[in-house]
């Protein structure tokens, strides 16, 4: 030990640190292949793990697309049904529109009134009722707008020229 420096240099220090440096050079390639080997292990994880927020999206933009579209085809067979119910409420008023009654003394009189017989009425109560049930489907306003037109046309106060007025305004909304 009297040459420290010499020793450091040339002595055993340097093999043993070059032993240590070839040891940790050994042990991080043999953690480097274990990780390696685990990364390769979950690689399938690691591609569902990527593919999970489009699969996601994709069942979201595909759920609201079939909601959307039974949606507008229900749409399209409620204002059929509709239109068919309404058509058949207008031939209703149209055949009762000029309904002659008989007065006392057997002549036939037109009345200014156009009252409707009962079978018509009844007929008629029966198609509102239909077009009541159909106006559940609708959205609120329309379905607001169309259940106070069908009040107008149950109602008795109403002659048959004025249901047949309450007819065309639906028609025009």
């Amino acid at each position: 030990m009297q040459h420290p420096v010499y020793s450091s240099v040339f002595g055993d220090l340097v093999t043993l640190i070059l032993i240590q440096v070839q040891k940790s050079k050994v042990d991080a390639m043999r953690a480097m292949r274990a990780l390696d080997k685990l990364m390769r292990a979950n690689e399938l994880n690691f591609q569902l793990i990527a593919f999970t927020p489009l699969a996601v999206l994709l069942l979201g933009v595909g759920t609201w697309a079939f909601t959307r579209y039974r949606q507008i085809d229900t749409n399209r067979n409620t204002y059929k049904a509709m239109r068919t119910a309404l058509r058949d409420v207008e031939r209703l008023l149209d055949n009762n529109l000029h309904t002659p009654t008989t007065s006392q003394n057997g002549d036939q009189v037109e009345e200014a009134h156009f009252p409707m017989t009962l079978e018509a009425t009844g007929r008629l109560l029966v198609e509102l009722d239909a077009l009541q049930s159909l106006a559940e489907q609708l959205p609120w306003q329309q379905r607001a707008m169309l259940l106070e037109d069908l009040q107008d046309l149950g109602s008795e106060k109403l002659d048959v020229p004025q249901k047949l007025a309450t007819v065309a305004r639906m028609y025009h909304s």
